[in-house]
């Protein structure tokens, strides 16, 4: 996975691999195509997040102490 942060620093993961972010993630790419944040940043620094892909068109990013949760969503692209 890519992680465009709202900075615009691209942080690369493979799974299972740690990356550090200071801003919030703007935008996930997984696979050649792009999911966008939903909402809100809801996280503050220094928390341990994981991210995945359940399946369909979100990935979610979550505090696996507290269950808050980011959703990036997976938006066609117009033609």
């Amino acid at each position: 996975m890519a992680f465009t942060l709202d900075n615009g620093i691209v942080s690369n993961a493979q799974g299972g691999q740690a990356v550090v972010v200071a801003v919030g993630v703007a935008r996930v790419a997984y696979h050649k195509l792009n999911y966008a944040r939903v909402g809100i940043w809801p996280f503050p620094d220094g928390q341990a997040l994981n991210a995945s892909y359940d399946g369909g068109q979100n990935i979610r990013i979550q505090n696996p102490a507290t269950q808050v949760t980011c959703i990036f969503s997976y938006t066609q692209p117009a033609d």
